[in-house]
């Protein structure tokens, strides 16, 4: 089993809690990370290799760091605050 760091990011992308989880692979640890309750990203870690970032609304690990800033524009995405 592998341990996973979970940062759980407000809407501003600060870290507002951190859990541990543990899993066979990445895959697992996304699993865990989409069943917490949160409304905004979660960053995963392993050890010192970032993993990405758990979208909560589609349950998909992505790279937040590339993603358009949703408060810019005319965002299509619904506002998680």
């Amino acid at each position: 089993m592998r341990n996973y760091r979970l940062y759980f990011l407000d809407v501003n992308g600060r870290i507002i809690r951190a859990e541990i989880v543990s899993g066979a692979d990445d895959t697992a640890a996304v699993a865990a990370a989409v069943e917490r309750d949160h409304a905004h990203f979660i960053e995963m870690w392993e050890g010192t290799r970032r993993v990405g970032s758990v979208d909560p609304l589609t349950g998909q690990l992505v790279d937040i760091r590339s993603r358009p800033d949703p408060t810019v524009g005319g965002s299509s995405r619904r506002s998680l605050a």
